[in-house]
């Protein structure tokens, strides 16, 4: 069992004491509602959307009334429905006379999506600043947003994104106005008034909603005042204050913001430049102060003197490069070199497993050779074909991969082997060669390919292709020995090879580089892309393909498989008990059908009634945020991790509360459940009482019931351990020996000691001929007792062990050294706690780590359990 890593987690907890009776009646059980009619979700997607809901779980209390409870019922189903897109949503609620049960019928109606959006009262640049601003807002702020945020605002309007369903709840609304707000303040109109409308539009029998944000008075632009500059050497302010055209006193909006960068770095002597200025606090008219850093570019001369030939080339090439995806203009690009410099290059860009594993794969060896062909499109995709020849001249790896308009998908050569997807995904790429800040190697550039899911534009394919110039020309600057031109066409002589441009546009006609060890050869020109489809298609239509309907992923892995057993005929025990477990088809389609079943998956979101804004907050991991998934939905692992979710995106932290009420005043929950909590909250009083539950609750009963739902309930997780049980009961004796030695790497016990893993092994393949389903409800005793009982309860102990150390202050000896900022400090803290008496709240208890304590009380007697 993997070791959960920590998170951190702080959330002020406050509730209030209430009276109980004695005998406290059974309360209303969420999972027993029935749902009936035309559903968009599924029943246990309501339960559990209605479980996560505060409201929904105040109207349990025995308190409510019975046509209290459905009313709330009834209008939390509303309300879920309409910020998934469905304005019509009709939803009845009746209660079974004889048993109680609830049953909610429902009939959504159709479905709304959010469109494009449009702004218009501004300059077009500004337009499509707020638009892009709100478009990317659900995501995390990008560099750009950053920087011209002039309230460096994080709050995003989260209920907007192309293709997604739009919501019709009422903070969503209010999220709009804000976020708008903050986006017309950062073009630099704080004051400005708009209107929102939303006109419907039928695309493709899909409703969508175009936003239409329509700004009927600017008000008065904001203005800059003094204007200053970091990082010159080379020129001085008043230069720069003339080339950019500066003075006081003119408007600050976006488009002067981002001209002074654009210039800056169009100009050649700047490989990075930075706008930014002081916070906009209440007085438009009051003038901020504009400020500019920068790192020049040494290798060129500095403004306004001209540039050599060779450099005002490569000034062409870098503007032909950055308007590059409105050309029709296609690029190749091929580099042959030895596998030596593939494991370099590799080595260089990917994690150190990546790379063991890509060595794995190729198989390469130094006397080897490595090519690499590139044929991209700035809106029809790309073709990437690699191959590896051994040291005797036999290609060991060649495989192409598509990644097109009209198909994406992987070509095997020696198998004659495709696997190819129509439409699987819209993807965004992005080639990058721009210059970077000093750092402690004093590298001037750097070259990026970024590459995702482009969301804006559905079934659409594009590359972009940024450069900065100065980064450009360091590239060839200092190797350049000669230019010349003739017919057009500029050579610029190199050591190793020339390159060849347009004269009058700087468009590369043709780039080679020879070396001993390397070469490198690089053309544009129309219809490449197109070209060399065709050819690919032609010279595989006969191949047969992998990707069978219901079996995507099964076929793209066994063809990975493929790959690696060619390549790499004698691998390690690692890596021979995965191809082992590849190898197994039934194993591999059990795998799909969980993938599938996960990915079609539709959750139900109930966001709460009014925005909240909090100061709690934790970190998550992929690890905690994965068992969240592969659990059942009524499972205390998914129902944690929904809560912590949810009180970081909302801030009511109020179920989550009870919930860890509950797992500390009963013993409904076991050690295994206690350890998952403990170490998610990290080292606090809480974490140390949950730890110290846990371990009064070791015995092999109590485990059995933490995992029941795990291999008792339709899961990922369950299916993945049925799909790796099917394949451990065919596994052979050498099988065995070979997980054995690998399992003695990476399975310790609490003393660092390999645990044992026959007896496990032997009472698998003992039944055979069970299905996995019964071999899985057979091994809880068996793994408890096998080893993980000790671990857990070691890891209990550390954990209880660290929450009783006492709580210290460190000051730092430079902080001690300045009693003037020490005593500044305790003037800030003096006033915030005369503030917070003010307003009748308590200030938090900082712990060591600096996070606030989780206090936990009980909602039945009011008692801190801390």
């Amino acid at each position: 069992m993997p070791v959960i890593r920590c998170v951190t987690l702080f959330v002020l907890v406050s509730i209030g004491i209430d009276t109980v009776p004695a005998e406290e009646p059974t309360p209303r059980n969420t999972w027993q509602i029935q749902c009936e009619g035309n559903s968009y979700f599924d029943a246990d997607a309501i339960r559990t959307a209605l479980s996560l809901d505060l409201p929904a779980q105040q109207a349990t209390s025995q308190y409510v009334t019975s046509e209290q409870y459905s009313d709330v019922v009834k209008s939390r189903i509303i309300r879920g429905y309409l910020h998934s897109g469905f304005p019509d949503v009709k939803v009845a609620v009746s209660t079974a006379p004889s048993t109680g049960v609830i049953t909610a019928r429902i009939d959504g109606g159709e479905q709304r999506f959010c469109g494009d959006i449009h702004v218009s009262g501004l300059t077009a640049r500004e337009c499509e600043f707020v638009a892009s601003l709100i478009k990317s807002a659900s995501d995390k702020p990008n560099s750009m947003q950053k920087k011209n945020s002039l309230q460096a605002s994080n709050s995003a309007l989260k209920y907007w994104k192309h293709g997604s369903a739009m919501s019709f709840v009422k903070p969503a609304g209010e999220q709009y106005r804000q976020t708008i707000r903050e986006a017309l303040t950062s073009a630099g109109y704080p004051e400005a008034q708009f209107a929102i409308g939303c006109p419907e539009i039928t695309v493709d029998d899909k409703r969508n909603v175009r936003l239409q944000i329509t700004v009927n008075r600017s008000g008065p632009p904001l203005r800059v005042g003094k204007i200053t500059f970091t990082g010159l050497e080379q020129h001085s302010p008043d230069q720069l204050i003339e080339f950019l055209k500066l003075r006081s006193g003119m408007p600050l909006t976006l488009e002067l913001r981002e001209r002074i960068g654009r210039d800056l770095l169009k100009s050649g002597r700047f490989l990075v430049a930075e706008v930014k200025h002081s916070p906009y606090f209440i007085d438009p008219e009051v003038p901020l102060e504009l400020q500019v850093r920068v790192r020049e570019y040494d290798r060129t001369v500095a403004l306004p003197k001209d540039m050599s030939e060779s450099q005002q080339a490569l000034m062409k090439l870098s503007k032909w490069l950055s308007g590059w995806e409105t050309s029709k203009q296609d690029v190749r690009f091929r580099f042959t070199g030895s596998a030596e410099q593939a494991t370099e290059i590799v080595q260089a860009t990917v994690s150190p497993v990546l790379h063991s594993f890509c060595n794995s794969a190729m198989g390469t060896d130094a006397a080897g050779q490595f090519c690499l062909d590139l044929v991209t499109s700035p809106t029809e995709g790309s073709l990437f074909t690699f191959s590896v020849t051994d040291s005797a001249g036999k290609v060991t790896v060649r495989r192409t991969v598509l990644l097109t308009r009209s198909l994406q998908g992987l070509l095997a050569w020696q198998s004659r082997k495709k696997w190819l997807h129509a439409d699987l995904a819209s993807v965004k790429a992005t080639v990058s060669i721009h210059g970077i800040w000093p750092d402690e190697s004093e590298r001037r550039c750097r070259f990026g390919y970024l590459f995702g899911i482009n969301n804006e534009h559905p079934k659409g394919l594009k590359t972009n292709i940024k450069v900065t110039a100065a980064a450009v020309m360091d590239l060839f600057n200092d190797r350049i020995q000669s230019v010349t031109v003739e017919d057009g066409i500029q050579r610029l002589a190199m050591e190793y090879g020339d390159l060849l441009l347009n004269a009058d546009s700087g468009a590369p006609q043709k780039l080679n580089l020879n070396t001993q060890k390397a070469r490198m050869e690089l053309r544009s020109g129309t219809g490449l892309l197109a070209n060399e489809l065709a050819r690919l298609q032609d010279e595989t239509k006969d191949w047969p393909n992998q990707n069978q309907p219901g079996h995507t992923w099964t076929g793209l892995a066994s063809m990975i498989l493929e790959d690696i057993k060619i390549a790499q005929p004698n691998n390690g025990d690692a890596l021979r008990v995965c191809l082992d477990l590849l190898s197994n088809e039934a194993a591999v389609a059990r795998f799909n059908e969980g993938l599938e079943t996960l990915e079609e998956r539709r959750s139900m979101i109930i966001p709460p009634d009014r925005p909240v804004k909090t100061n709690s907050g934790f970190g998550l991991f992929h690890q905690l945020t994965a068992i969240g998934a592969a659990a059942p939905p009524n499972s205390f692992p998914h129902r944690f991790v929904s809560l912590l979710r949810q009180a970081k995106v909302t801030g009511e932290s109020q179920l989550l509360q009870r919930l860890l009420s509950e797992l500390l005043e009963t013993n409904q929950q076991g050690a295994i459940h206690c350890l998952l909590t403990a170490r998610t909250l990290g080292s606090s009083e809480a974490s140390g009482r949950i730890a110290r539950a846990g371990l009064e609750r070791l015995s092999p009963a109590e485990f059995e019931r933490d995992v029941a739902p795990l291999i008792g309930q339709p899961c990922f997780f369950r299916e993945v351990t049925c799909a790796s049980l099917a394949w451990l009961q065919q596994t052979s004796d050498e099988d065995v020996e070979r997980i054995v030695r690998v399992a003695a790497l990476h399975l310790k016990n609490q003393n660092d000691q390999p645990i044992n893993v026959r007896p496990l092994l032997a009472l698998i393949r003992s039944q055979r001929d069970k299905p996995p389903e019964e071999v899985l409800a057979s091994l809880p005793p068996v793994i408890w007792e096998g080893g993980l009982r000790s671990w857990v309860q070691a890891s209990l102990e550390e954990i209880a062990e660290a929450a009783q150390e006492p709580k210290r202050s460190h000051i730092r000896a430079a902080s001690q050294s300045v009693p003037a900022w020490r005593g500044f400090r305790a003037e800030m803290a003096e006033a915030k706690k005369k503030k917070d008496a003010s307003k009748g709240r308590k200030t938090p208890v900082r712990t060591r780590s600096g996070f606030r304590q989780l206090k936990i009380v009980s909602p039945g007697t009011g008692k801190n359990l801390d």
